[in-house]
């Protein structure tokens, strides 16, 4: 058994106050893109053992812990099963991993192959009769018998002397890709497995650790302008940028070159959701009346991310553009224009924050 993650304090990278609730992000918790590269090169290789991915999660355990409020894992964990082998002997189990939820609880990780065993699909079967693969099934079995067996008081007695409470665990299986597993059919065949099973490919760890990437990337950029003095600055606000920009300007000379990448910062998680809107300007643009319906879901979609932004990023533009938006629909000159108000007002924080640097700067 390996304790991969004891409770203890972290390096707090990220940090402020959003009215009245005071938050802090720590440093496991986020990604870097070279973290998630190798992740990507690994679990899209055919040949990776689940060996090979074990001793990934092993060493990056936060990749698990976007499953959920999880803030600790055991890896190789075995005990005594109350059941015997075929010549009644004792026998022993081992879970791939425990996730230990904030709230104390434990859910219990199985992990299997990004691809199938043979050529083919998780969802086999025509298209009346779709079901899991054997793969799955097994997988969905074997995980079934983990959470029995950890039910049983003799177990939690057992894992008690250890310093685990198990009570009640969910179980996740980590198998497959998207292509192997479509999310529409794997939801709707999910409705057949036991509720305490959930499964999630790879693909989906991939895309929630890409969400936490961007706060790292940003730090790292930032990192050699605060110095060691990064306490209490919130990242993810314009303050941070014009305290940034504060240090640069102190420098002599001041560093223009930073003072576009500043601005470049602001503009980058803008341009993220830029793809959403671009794939909905068709139908906001269309006079059809069914197109028009969808066109305006799909634009609540895009005032969550806007609405989210403009918490994040502190920018009032943010709020007026969003409205501007749902009166006109055309996205594409919209994002032209928010990109030009967030300019304006990172320059307005450089200035306001530099007055005494210089012109090369206040041209900012």
């Amino acid at each position: 058994m390996k304790w991969l993650c004891e409770e203890k304090p972290s390096s707090v990278i990220l940090s402020g106050v959003h009215s009245a609730l005071f938050y802090q992000i720590p440093l496991d918790r986020l990604f870097t893109e070279q973290e998630v590269d190798e992740f990507v090169s690994l679990y899209q290789d055919p040949g990776a053992a689940e060996a090979d991915l074990h001793r990934f999660f092993e060493a990056n355990p936060k990749f698990l812990y976007v499953l959920g409020a999880y803030n600790g894992a055991v890896s190789e964990l075995s005990f005594r099963s109350t059941r015997k082998d075929v010549a009644g002997r004792d026998t022993d189990l081992r879970l791939d991993f425990l996730l230990r939820h904030q709230r104390g609880a434990w859910d219990v990780v199985e992990l299997k192959k990004p691809y199938p065993r043979r050529q083919g699909s998780y969802i086999v079967g025509p298209a009346a009769r779709r079901k899991f693969s054997n793969d799955v099934m097994d997988a969905v079995a074997q995980l079934t018998t983990y959470l029995d067996e950890l039910d049983r008081d003799s177990v939690r007695q057992e894992l008690q002397r250890a310093g685990i409470t198990v009570s009640y665990p969910q179980g996740i299986i980590i198998i497959g890709r998207d292509a192997e597993l479509p999310s529409d059919e794997r939801r709707a065949l999910e409705r057949n497995l036991p509720r305490s099973t959930k499964l999630v490919t790879y693909d989906d760890l991939l895309d929630l650790a890409k969400a936490r990437t961007l706060v790292v990337t940003t730090y790292h950029l930032f990192r050699p302008l605060l110095d060691d003095d990064i306490s209490g600055i919130p990242l993810t606000s314009f303050e941070c940028l014009a305290r940034a920009a504060e240090l640069v300007a102190r420098s002599q000379p001041p560093d223009e070159s930073v003072c576009r990448e500043i601005i470049q910062l602001v503009i980058r998680p803008i341009q993220v959701i830029q793809s959403n809107w671009q794939l909905s300007v068709a139908h906001f643009t269309s006079d059809d009346g069914d197109d028009r319906a969808i066109a305006q879901s799909d634009y609540s979609d895009v005032e969550t991310h806007i609405l989210s932004l403009e918490r994040n990023w502190g920018c009032a533009n943010l709020g007026r553009f969003l409205r501007f938006g749902r009166q006109s629909w055309n996205m594409r000159i919209q994002f032209d224009e928010l990109v030009m108000a967030v300019s304006e007002q990172v320059g307005r924080f450089l200035q306001q924050n530099r007055r005494d640097a210089g012109e090369q700067v206040s041209r900012f």
